[in-house]
């Protein structure tokens, strides 16, 4: 998976300069010229400067890191969860850690001083705008390429899955059985009945592979023709059984036999097209 280059560097070192004022003077009267001649401000400022470039560095590099292993788009919920841990929750520790040691230099603790109960909760929503920042600027670098692959590949016989930390390059006319949706979920079954799920909606992958053989059977199915010896008529009319070819038929679930039927609003373009294979 790509890593993505921010180039953000200046912003970061804003990002840290303006979290520190808004820290040090949330809630307080803004006076300046009277806190830059106090030596008390001096030290609170060297110190959560510091302090704010650090995390800003480490919620940079844990993106970065996080970049190049899960996908917003394809891994959402898992990327969301790591990015809340390493980026929210590991960095607001740290903010503690320091200060609880600060204020121990200090001779105050941390409980007594109002930290835990304000300071923080406006240190958690700054990591979580940080964290924000990053998501949005994400979508926008990335934009551009996830257009020119979607075109790349409009007419490949490639569809690419990322699956459980796997990245593999089917080739659909001789690699796919067939592709179905499962409650939510779109899976892939391949010839060698192996199952894999993909972030494609069956619509999707039934206009771009079209011409490798993917044909829509039922609004829960689609169907690989090339993996057909034929059909067979059903009950119902107008509607029918495919036939899997017998090379093939060991890779087919039987749990989806009852569900593998050409319905009567796909049943001619089902029919036109096996009868061109």
């Amino acid at each position: 998976m790509e890593t993505i280059s921010y180039h953000n560097r200046s912003f970061r070192i804003l990002a840290a300069f303006g979290a520190t004022m808004f820290i040090l003077f949330y809630g307080r009267t803004f006076d300046l010229h009277h806190a830059l001649s106090k030596p008390l401000f001096w030290y609170a400022f060297i110190v959560s400067f510091c302090v704010a470039l650090l995390i800003v560095k480490i919620i940079h590099e844990m993106t970065v890191y996080l970049d190049g292993r899960f996908d917003w788009r394809k891994n959402f919920w898992q990327r969301i969860t790591y990015q809340v841990f390493l980026g929210i929750f590991i960095p607001a520790l740290i903010d503690v850690i320091v200060f609880t040691a600060y204020f121990l230099v200090l001779r105050k603790n941390i409980v007594h001083t109002g930290f835990l109960s304000s300071d923080l909760l406006r240190v958690v929503f700054l990591l979580a705008l940080l964290n924000a920042y990053y998501y949005i600027h994400y979508r926008l670098l990335t934009r551009k390429h996830v257009h020119e692959q979607t075109s790349n590949h409009s007419n490949s016989d490639i569809l690419n899955i990322d699956h459980n930390g796997l990245h593999l390059h089917l080739h659909v006319k001789t690699d796919v059985l067939l592709i179905y949706r499962d409650v939510r979920v779109t899976k892939v079954r391949t010839v060698n009945g192996n199952e894999y799920t993909t972030n494609h909606s069956l619509a999707q992958l039934n206009r771009q592979y079209k011409k490798q053989g993917i044909c829509q059977i039922n609004q829960s199915f689609l169907v690989n023709l090339y993996m057909l010896k034929g059909y067979i008529n059903v009950e119902k009319r107008d509607s029918y059984s495919p036939i899997i070819k017998p090379a093939y038929r060991a890779a087919f679930p039987e749990s989806l036999s009852h569900e593998f039927v050409v319905t009567r609003k796909y049943s001619d373009d089902f029919r036109e097209r096996l009868a061109d294979i």
